[in-house]
């Protein structure tokens, strides 16, 4: 009788580097042998890394291209910074990065092509794999807690209109890709046909247009919540509104003429609102019909870089 199992053992073992899986079934002196494809790394067709310098005043440091916008087949980023690299390739903020500080002052040119049909999961896949091919990046996951702010429905939402699914075919672009296409008659930025949202400041007041999903505008909401509450970090805004699709809308605020502690319990028009408007907390509420509610701190991601190299591999 043949040795089944020894033969069975010897083909695992030159198939073992390439995490293929054996299955030996043994029926009547027979064996069956299933080894699925092993699903590969999506990778740029071809990819060009090189050191650009420190940071210049005036220099261009757009992030052009890929997957949902209207180059999705490269992407050309300038004057890159590898922490900003990172941002985009896992899905975080900068502050749930933890390297040396030359991550954000050395600048990098990155093009490459992308394959057609990609996927924004695998293009972050593709970020990160180049990040370890040319950088060396390793790191390891953390928990840290951060602020975080909940973006609920108060009344029903009327303030925002949903986009119908026939005008809303224009590719996304990313922020600040496409300028707006001027002011409407209340002041407000007129979207181009694919961008998501513009502000504009003027007299004291903050006019933006959004048209996004209420996850984005959670998102967007960040940076902004913190520079109107003046906490020592910023807040992570969740969108907790259970609204689906995207929508329109604008809001206007008064601009705060310094951090104000404590601002989302204000409910009207405060000293730091020099041109007497609302509150960003009680325009939310009183434009939109949604409201701003101050949650616990939450565990979030932590990327803590453990090696990265300084200078790219050669293309």
């Amino acid at each position: 009788m043949p040795d089944l199992f020894g033969h069975a053992l010897s083909l695992e073992a030159r198939l073992r580097p390439s995490k293929w899986a054996l299955a030996v079934a043994l029926a009547g002196g027979a064996f069956r042998l299933a080894v699925p494809a092993a699903e590969a790394q999506p990778r740029f067709e071809v990819a060009s890394v090189k050191v650009a310098g420190p940071r210049v005043p005036g220099a261009t440091y757009e992030m052009r291209g890929g997957p949902g916008t209207g180059d999705p087949g490269q992407i050309t980023y300038p004057r890159v910074a590898l922490k900003v690299l990172m941002m985009r390739a896992y899905g975080v903020r900068l502050d749930q990065i933890q390297g040396p500080d030359w991550l954000l002052t050395e600048m990098y040119s990155v093009v490459a092509k992308v394959p057609p049909g990609t996927t924004p999961e695998q293009f972050r896949l593709m970020l990160q794999g180049l990040l370890v091919e040319r950088f060396g990046l390793r790191l390891r996951h953390e928990t840290k807690d951060f602020p975080t702010y909940e973006l609920v429905v108060a009344s029903g939402a009327p303030g925002i209109r949903p986009v119908p699914p026939d005008q809303d075919t224009a590719p996304a672009a990313p922020p600040g890709a496409l300028p707006p296409l001027g002011t409407d008659r209340n002041g407000f930025p007129v979207l181009a046909p694919g961008a998501q949202g513009a502000t504009l400041v003027s007299g004291g007041m903050v006019y933006s247009t959004y048209r996004m999903t209420m996850a984005q505008f959670a998102e967007e909401l960040a940076p902004v919540v913190f520079g109107a509450t003046g906490g020592p970090t910023e807040p992570f805004v969740v969108d907790r509104t259970g609204l689906g699709g995207k929508f329109e809308f604008t809001l206007q605020f008064a601009l705060p003429l310094s951090p104000m502690p404590g601002a989302d319990a204000a409910n009207a028009a405060g000293p730091d609102d020099p041109s007497g408007g609302l509150s960003l907390f009680v325009a939310i509420e009183k434009q939109l019909g949604l409201r701003l509610e101050k949650g616990r701190r939450s565990p979030m991601d932590l990327l803590v870089i453990e090696h990265v190299e300084r200078v790219p591999t050669a293309n």
